[in-house]
């Protein structure tokens, strides 16, 4: 696919895996993220600063697993 697009002189994202993977991507796998996880209101990437909205931080209900929050 990307030697394709190299002779064709195009730059494009593409989904290789388009028989197993639709562009909805997996449902049951985003449900379950949605049900564990929340948008942070900020967070600070690497090389990038902070960016609001762009991470994600455990819900309330599952704070007892957060590893950051973990006393050893």
């Amino acid at each position: 696919m990307l030697v394709r697009q190299v002779n064709e002189g195009r730059h494009d994202v593409e989904n290789q895996y388009s028989r197993a993977v639709t562009r909805e991507g997996n449902r049951r796998a985003k449900d379950g993220v949605l049900q564990v996880f929340e948008l942070r209101e900020q967070f600070e990437w690497r090389g990038l600063g902070l960016v609001p909205n762009s991470g994600l931080k455990l819900k309330r209900a599952y704070a007892q697993i957060e590893p950051l929050r973990r006393t050893s």
